[in-house]
């Protein structure tokens, strides 16, 4: 079967973010009829209401679903030669959805990651029964009946990124699916601005910013936010008052790209924020502090310094892996805790060991002689080829 369509099929809300990390271009450039089909509103119902992109996107592709019954009536007319990019994660109410591709025999895929795991089996299992709510465990329920049960089928390819790539039941695949590797999207970004003429700064040190008391996570997973704002802010400025007048320094803030600072407070006591450039910012920068952020793909493939921070709000606020503290041991790092008294060695936290971040790299952002193109155009290459 010959693939002249793709349609991404997405559960939050479509952004300018979107719009390049997912490779529509590269698509469209690839010859696919390409279109973006959105059903936060019918999985996602509580982000919908309460959470919007800072970076909304009108294109001419885009298309939003207000009711279940009118998006199951699109999916049963979809063309023969139509592949579905999915990034909805099979859950009940997404189940619909995949009753309807798997009907119409439609192929589809599902991606992966690759994030690190910091606790045993038995640990991840305590922690997260500890923060079960009806929920999380109606969905957990649900994820336990196999897929097939409900007549959906198996992905027709999957895109694993790196090494330690992540198996979850909300991913409708099993032995039948076809592994294809790709990469982090990080490292698409990464090969974009690698290059770049820039001049480094080893006085600057740059957070990664998660936007912690607002994040939209604890809405899509029904849980409440462990840290507000009024101490979170406040905890992070003094700290790094404290090592810009130690150490002569200056810190910068990588906003999240999901945060709304310009809505907000001066949280960061008159830093530079900046949201969209976490990449470069990175790049120029001689140092990164951060709690756990996937940003942190950035400061391995530059080869920064890391400097781990965290609260005992902000630990209680780790919902999945990896916890902050294994997240600095691989690194040969601590995590200084503000709530305690800190101390930090400018000099041991600038090393950089090559050998854990060549390891980091393969783990979990890229595998291992795998392709050296960009993402999207390892997955065009494969369209072409058909089923």
């Amino acid at each position: 079967m010959q693939i002249n369509k793709v349609i991404y099929f997405l559960e939050e809300y479509f952004n300018e973010r979107d719009l390049r990390r997912f490779g529509i271009d590269t698509m469209v450039k690839n010859g696919f009829d390409t279109e973006v089909w959105e059903f936060t509103k019918l999985i996602a119902p509580d982000a919908y209401v309460s959470s919007s992109p800072p970076d909304p996107v009108r294109w001419e592709g885009h298309r939003f679903f207000e009711d279940m019954k009118t998006a199951i009536e699109a999916i049963n007319g979809i063309d023969g030669s139509t592949f579905v990019i999915s990034m909805v994660h099979y859950t009940y109410p997404s189940l619909p959805i995949f009753r309807m591709l798997s009907k119409r025999r439609i192929p589809f895929s599902v991606s992966l990651f690759a994030l690190p795991v910091s606790s045993s089996a038995r640990e991840l299992w305590l922690r997260r029964l500890k923060k079960l709510t009806p929920k999380r465990v109606f969905d957990k329920s649900f994820r336990m009946v196999p897929f097939t049960y409900f007549g959906v089928r198996p992905a027709r390819i999957v895109f694993a990124p790196a090494e330690k790539y992540l198996l979850a039941n909300y991913y409708a695949m099993n032995g039948e699916s076809e592994f294809l590797w790709v990469h982090s999207y990080d490292y698409d970004t990464y090969l974009s601005v690698k290059d770049l003429p820039t001049s480094e700064d080893p006085g600057t040190g740059v957070f990664l910013d998660e936007y912690l008391p607002f994040h939209t996570d604890y809405l899509y997973l029904g849980l409440p936010v462990k840290v507000s704002a009024d101490e979170y802010y406040p905890a992070l400025r003094s700290f790094f008052d404290h090592l810009e007048k130690s150490f002569h320094v200056r810190i910068m803030v990588a906003a999240h790209p999901r945060s709304h600072y310009d809505e907000h407070t001066d949280y960061y006591g008159g830093r530079e924020v900046v949201r969209g450039r976490t990449a470069e910012m990175v790049k120029k920068a001689g140092f990164v502090l951060l709690h756990n952020s996937t940003a942190i793909n950035y400061a391995v493939m530059f080869r920064k310094p890391l400097i781990f921070f965290t609260t005992d709000k902000v630990n209680a606020s780790v919902v999945e892996d990896p916890t902050i503290e294994w997240l600095a041991s691989f690194f040969g790092k601590k995590a200084h805790n503000l709530d305690r008294e800190v101390s930090v060695d400018f000099d041991e936290e600038m090393k950089v060991d090559e050998d854990i971040y060549r390891r980091y790299k393969n783990y979990y952002i890229k595998k291992d002689g795998t392709e050296e193109l960009p993402y999207w155009q390892i997955v065009a290459n494969r369209l072409k080829k058909g089923f």
